[in-house]
């Protein structure tokens, strides 16, 4: 994500303001809207997600929060995790929403305290309690608990700056909306990363595609400077593929890849997939063999900061709970399937295969994750 300064800074607080009770004080809370993120919230979502009966709709999402929020205990202890060892003293609490999905909509909340500022984030379930999908957040919180304990203890230092899991902070009471119990925990706010997105660049003077990585929303210089660089990169990776066709006339297109392939962009390009792909092996064998059963790049389970063109993950989410696998084949096999729909293709129901004709870095992967544990 974005820094939090930052996003609060870009955002103006709407005129209305609720205030909640913390320690016998009335503590207020102001919403802001942010000129990027609001607008996809209010005008975007409609058309892209369904709002079934017992879903959370997202003009409520402001009245959720309000009762999420007004959890005393929970969240005193999620503010004193921000402070640790400080005697603060509460001063107003804000927030804004950053994030919807299928599951859950992603809150960030700055609390003002009497030694300055702290963020956390809050997960809250999308779906009713007593929906077929309900109780999303708890089974996220303690699948991410387990998970994040594992990494702490098992991945080497080195593997634990570039490969991170989130650890969640408190699991909230259920709140009621228009009859129906909605879940959620807070959780650290993840400073100066963004949300990973697999995109398909597809050419403009030749019917070469592919899949690249990126971030989905830039909320900085820093993050739209990468993405430019980004795209330049696969103009000239179709540059060197028309390149090599003229070079290289009569041999087969299969030998024109592969020769593109060995080109230094292509190959950085595959480096981060190989990164990924890491971080995915991860997954699976800090999991003791399992993996998200309905895991999704494109859904935002992976953040991102791109450092030197190099990936730094952070997964912030076991989509769908976890899905025991039989052994290193399946992982290997569930990867080469692995689809994403085509960014902004949604409505049309495109996907592409995010990790096509990687076949030799998916089944050396889990093996490079290994050496990232601890013996």
């Amino acid at each position: 994500m974005a820094n939090a300064e930052d996003l609060f800074r870009a955002s103006r607080k709407t005129a209305e303001s609720k205030s909640i009770q913390l320690r016998s004080k009335n503590i207020p809370l102001n919403w802001f809207n942010h000129p990027t993120i609001t607008p996809l919230m209010n005008e975007q979502a409609p058309k892209v997600f369904e709002d079934f009966s017992k879903t959370l709709h997202y003009r409520k999402v402001e009245e959720a929060v309000f009762k999420v929020l007004s959890q005393e205990e929970n969240i005193i202890s999620t503010v004193n995790s921000l402070f640790a060892g400080q005697n603060h003293e509460i001063n107003g609490i804000n927030a804004i929403t950053i994030q919807m999905g299928r599951k859950a909509y992603i809150l960030l909340c700055q609390v003002e305290t009497s030694v300055g500022n702290g963020n956390f984030a809050i997960y809250l379930g999308r779906n009713a309690n007593s929906f077929e999908f309900g109780h999303e957040a708890e089974r996220d919180f303690h699948n991410l608990k387990d998970l994040s304990e594992a990494a702490e203890q098992k991945l080497t230092e080195k593997a634990k700056r570039k490969y991170k899991f989130l650890k969640p902070i408190t699991l909230m009471n259920s709140v009621e909306i228009d009859g129906n119990e909605y879940s959620s925990f807070t959780m650290p706010f993840i400073e100066n990363y963004g949300e990973l997105r697999a995109g398909l660049y597809e050419g403009t003077k030749t019917p070469i595609a592919f899949p690249f990585l990126r971030y989905s929303v830039t909320f900085s210089k820093k993050m739209e400077e990468f993405n430019e660089m980004v795209f330049k990169r696969n103009l000239k990776i179709e540059e060197n593929f028309v390149h090599l066709l003229r070079k290289l006339p009569g041999k087969s297109i299969e030998y024109v890849l592969r020769e593109l392939h060995r080109t230094s962009e292509f190959q950085a390009l595959k480096k981060q997939v190989e990164e990924l792909l890491i971080g995915n092996a991860l997954i699976y064998l800090l999991s003791d063999g399992h993996f998200p059963k309905e895991f999704m790049i494109n859904a935002g389970d992976w953040m991102i900061n791109f450092k030197d063109n190099s990936l730094y993950l952070y997964l912030i989410t076991v989509r769908g709970g976890w899905e025991k696998l039989s052994g290193d084949e399946e992982w290997v096999e569930k990867m080469k399937k692995q689809e994403e729909i085509v960014p902004g293709k949604e409505m049309e129901g495109l996907f592409m295969p995010v990790f096509h004709a990687q076949d030799d870095i998916i089944e050396t992967a889990i093996e490079k994750a290994r050496k990232l544990l601890n013996e």
